[in-house]
């Protein structure tokens, strides 16, 4: 149990999956959600079967960028990197211990 003082946890990176385009996660058009422009330098390579996801950890002033990005984002909010069509990507906060990607 946290002692009633204590601080929310802080991690120092963050842990990114591109999804695939798959069926299943493609981006909806129809959806109305606006894309919205990867923020930092350090991107997610595009997924290449057969693999479900790629993976990339985002640390140090990158992590704090993209965290302020997502809280303006939702979990639906597709993400557009390059000339790539718009990306669903998932978000996690890498936890001491974690192996990254």
């Amino acid at each position: 149990m946290a002692a009633n003082d204590s601080e929310p946890y802080q991690s120092k990176a963050v842990l990114v999956h591109r999804l695939s385009s798959s069926a299943e996660t493609a981006v909806d058009p129809d959806f109305g959600q606006e894309a919205r422009v990867w923020p930092v330098a350090t991107v997610p390579l595009p997924v290449e079967p057969p693999y479900p996801t790629s993976c990339v950890v985002i640390a140090g002033a990158e992590a704090v960028q993209l965290v302020a990005a997502l809280a303006e984002a939702n979990e639906v909010t597709p993400w557009l990197i390059g000339t790539d069509p718009p990306s669903r990507m998932a978000f996690r906060p890498l936890l001491p211990g974690d192996l990254g990607c």
